[in-house]
């Protein structure tokens, strides 16, 4: 069985952290047949930060909602529309949503032995991507 890991850098790196390269955040699969395979990828999906992004967008809605709608418990006296920080609150939580939202980047490493080329594209939630293309000899650590 291979075990994949592809970092790409000009120069050798003094340690794992000096380039922020977190070995223990890494999904490694064994890919049995990666030793024959011409062309390998491998994608991360930021899963917490959308989780994390869908709370507070929601968390923002609901407030929003119930600020302008008034909840109270009395039938005959509904409460007015809320305060204006009440407003800024649920903004903020749906604009801090958002922005979570868009920091979590889907990653795919792409590795093209026929060609030997090392693609990472970077795409956001917004459909934005950032393409890099190098040459396998760039590479400083492939394990197969």
């Amino acid at each position: 069985s291979g075990v994949i890991a592809v970092a790409t850098h000009h120069k050798q790196p003094n340690s794992e952290r000096e380039h922020g390269i977190d070995l223990d955040a890494i999904d490694v699969r064994e890919i049995e047949e990666a030793k024959h395979a011409p062309l390998m990828q491998y994608t991360t999906l930021p899963w917490i930060l959308w989780i994390a992004g869908i709370i507070l967008f929601f968390l923002g809605l609901f407030l929003l909602i119930y600020t302008a709608i008034g909840v109270s418990d009395n039938p005959v006296s509904k409460k007015d529309q809320g305060q204006w920080w009440e407003y800024m609150l649920a903004i903020f939580f749906l604009l801090v949503g958002l922005f979570v939202l868009y920091l979590g980047k889907i990653q795919k490493i792409k590795l093209d032995k026929t060609e030997s080329l090392i693609t990472k594209t970077v795409t956001t939630i917004v459909c934005t991507s950032k393409k890099v293309v190098r040459n396998i000899k760039d590479a400083i650590t492939v394990q197969i």
